[in-house]
């Protein structure tokens, strides 16, 4: 059974960039919800954190916005670097990779496993 969890402060801070953006472009909730496909009530849901983003929806967003999806998960991804990480409610896939890339001892190999990331991520962005 698939439990849903609840936007938290990951979540509320994502939403908080995004609304920050959207100001300083002059743009509107509901002109942003209508580039999104959604109601202006859920871009709003979304600038609070009271509602979680998907990967697609922030993709949406970004374009829309003209800025980078890492612009708004900034300190998020960036904790990937160097640094053991634990997030209460991620995945149990993205759990075992994390745990699994903490384990790792070697800065090289590390290093390794950054990049490959990134181009997968690159690649697939750029699809």
């Amino acid at each position: 059974m698939k439990t849903k969890t609840k936007a938290g402060e990951v979540d509320r801070i994502i939403g908080q960039r995004i609304k920050l953006k959207r100001k300083s472009l002059k743009i509107s909730q509901e002109e942003l919800g209508n580039a999104i496909g959604v109601s202006f009530q859920q871009v709003q849901k979304y600038e609070k954190g009271h509602n979680r983003i998907s990967v697609g929806t922030i993709i949406s967003i970004s374009n829309y916005l003209g800025q980078s999806p890492l612009y708004f998960m900034r300190g998020y991804v960036d904790d990937f670097e160097g640094k053991k990480i634990s997030y209460g409610d991620l995945s149990h896939d993205s759990k075992e990779i994390l745990e699994l890339y903490n384990e790792l001892n070697e800065n090289s190999v590390k290093q390794l496993v950054k990049d490959i990331i990134r181009s997968m991520v690159r690649k697939e962005i750029n699809e």
